[in-house]
């Protein structure tokens, strides 16, 4: 494949390749046209190792911006409202103007669920509040009497409507123990 080289728009001093890398067109303060510039991950948690990010100089200021936004957006146009770009393979390291696509957030979650990126349930999801033990607990606290659910949230610092949920399966469907 010919690399092909297109100037960021809202960054006229710099270039982003289809192969997703980024040049200094101009010599100025920051580094000698021609350069390739360093990509570095940036944004990661839990397993997510996050997005890989590039300093770019614009009137004397640096700007962090993520290489898949810019290569999204010189190849495939600006970023329409409310959409967000997807990477198709799941590799947030390709950054390939082939391999992005612009997504809704729904569907680019979607899709990490499709392809079996994001298996975030119980405590692999950085939301959870409870643990798998908490759960069992839960479940074996439950005596179906009217009004347990509140004094069961309140120890365990959830909603009465997680309580429930979580009583009758419909949260955590995968723990077993308990009623």
């Amino acid at each position: 494949m010919t690399e092909e080289w297109r100037v960021i728009a809202d960054f006229p001093d710099y270039a982003v390749s289809n192969l997703g890398q980024v040049k200094r067109l101009t010599s100025r303060t920051c580094a000698k046209a021609g350069t390739i510039l360093k990509q570095a991950w940036r944004g990661g948690r839990g397993t997510h190792k996050g997005y890989l990010a590039v300093d770019l100089c614009r009137d004397g200021r640096k700007s962090t911006q993520s290489v898949h936004v810019l290569v999204t957006e010189a190849f495939h146009g600006k970023r329409p409202e409310g959409m967000v770009p997807n990477h198709q393979d799941g590799d947030t390291a390709n950054n390939r103007a082939s391999n992005l696509e612009w997504a809704t957030q729904s569907r680019n979650v979607q899709h990490a669920y499709d392809i079996g990126l994001s298996d975030a349930k119980g405590e692999r999801n950085g939301q959870a509040k409870l643990t798998e033990r908490d759960v069992i607990a839960i479940r074996q606290l439950s005596t179906g009497r009217r009004g347990e659910f509140t004094a069961i949230a309140k120890q365990f610092g959830i909603s009465q409507r997680q309580t429930a949920d979580i009583i009758h399966r419909k949260a955590w469907p995968h723990v077993g123990g308990g009623a």
